[in-house]
């Protein structure tokens, strides 16, 4: 007969593929109303026009963040209704574990450690785009058409920092990841997890970086058990990505330079570290990998 456990372990997969399904729902109610809405401004003309109009509509930042918005707030629902339905009676399991016994150092080390991760991110951007060019020229057309960048509108904003972090977070870090460490040691879960959010992702580029910061978010997660220090970190992650970009490795034109970046980042992540550990409580439901 399964344990619980094993039972709890088709969670690791079944939260991509409801919030894939929900994506795919939320485009299909968005053309609905789309549709309508061509239609009732339609002043004439045969199929094919009303057609290339009606694409013309929905091809619009408007339709794209509304899908966008809406996939969101009904996943992050979704796999908060899951996450209680699943891991009520699992002590092990939490969200809101209040585990902070050196505040002072946790929002340091969080800082920190969201910063040079971003810098992580941005190496690995680097190799990639120079061994994989299409990558990266794949990537920019994605960002581009979703208005990101410092002169993104506000809607955009609101779901890029809030909307996206919670949803993702309640997605991977919530459901995922407590289901996997049910399953897999701790190292193991995380990394699973991981790699689940970055092919989520969709978009080769994307997805690498995406699976790397995957990790230090199921880290943050794994020490504390506060869903909200891994939103907040992500949010932190996505807003220095938007107006921060332009201090990442905009000076490291020689060898030296790069080396001491990279140098720099490795002892920044760190010290960011310590500071997480320290102001965490000891992990103590998973003493095989409790210094993880």
């Amino acid at each position: 007969m399964e344990s619980n456990d094993t039972k709890k372990a088709k969670w690791i997969v079944l939260p991509l593929l409801i919030a894939k399904v929900i994506m795919v729902l939320s485009s299909i109610f968005v053309m609905q109303i789309v549709a309508v809405k061509t239609l009732g401004v339609f002043k004439g003309g045969n199929f094919n026009d009303y057609m290339n109009a009606f694409n013309k509509d929905l091809m619009k930042d408007s339709s794209n963040l509304l899908i966008s918005v809406i996939y969101a707030s009904v996943t992050a629902i979704t796999m908060l209704a899951i996450f209680k339905a699943i891991f009520a009676d699992d002590k092990e399991a939490m969200l809101f574990k209040r585990a902070i016994t050196k505040p002072a150092h946790m929002i340091l080390g969080l800082v920190l450690f969201v910063v040079s991760v971003q810098y992580v991110c941005a190496f690995v951007m680097d190799v990639i785009a120079t061994a994989f060019p299409e990558w990266l020229e794949a990537y920019n057309a994605l960002i581009e058409s979703m208005g990101a960048g410092p002169d993104m509108t506000i809607g955009w904003f609101f779901y890029s920092i809030i909307l996206a972090p919670t949803c993702e977070e309640f997605v991977f870090r919530g459901v995922t990841l407590s289901a996997a460490r049910k399953l897999f040691p701790a190292w193991l879960a995380i990394l699973v997890q991981a790699v689940f959010f970055g092919y989520f992702h969709g978009n080769a580029m994307q997805g690498a970086y995406t699976a790397v910061f995957g990790i230090a978010l199921g880290y943050i997660m794994y020490l504390y058990d506060n869903i909200l220090l891994a939103i907040l970190a992500h949010a932190l992650f996505n807003l220095l990505g938007q107006y921060g970009g332009t201090f990442l490795l905009d000076h490291t034109s020689t060898i030296a330079s790069v080396f001491f970046l990279i140098l720099g980042t490795l002892i920044v992540c760190y010290v960011s570290v310590l500071l997480l550990k320290s102001g965490a409580k000891p992990v103590k439901n998973d003493d095989v990998n409790a210094d993880i």
